[in-house]
């Protein structure tokens, strides 16, 4: 696996803890954001949205946070980052999308204001 992230980055940040908890081997790829690494076409071959952070494990690319940690979960089950029952799972998704609609925009706001 290949993980594209920004040092900056809380959503990086938060993939970077579930690959980590997952225990899974992954190549980093630090991507200097302030720069606009993460807007050139390198990058944008991977991420067409140009964000933060992007993982790559042969022919599955994604980006999205959620979507990173998601998939580390489901393809690695023996690190039980999932629950195994569907309502477990489903509260699992329903945290993702509060923090997601609820927590990052206004937490991005902050940041911005403050750096």
């Amino acid at each position: 696996m290949d993980f594209y992230f920004g040092r900056l980055s809380g959503n990086s940040t938060r993939s970077a803890f579930a690959l980590c908890e997952a225990g899974v081997p992954y190549t980093p790829h630090p991507l200097g954001t302030p720069h606009g690494e993460n807007r050139q076409a390198p990058y944008l071959a991977l991420n067409p949205m140009g964000k933060v952070p992007a993982l790559v494990d042969g022919e599955v690319r994604l980006w999205e946070s959620n979507a990173i940690n998601w998939y580390v979960a489901e393809k690695h089950p023996e690190t039980r980052l999932l629950p195994s029952s569907l309502a477990g799972r489903a509260s699992v998704q329903r945290w993702l999308m509060f923090q997601a609609g609820h927590v990052s925009p206004p937490s991005i706001t902050i940041f911005r204001k403050t750096n």
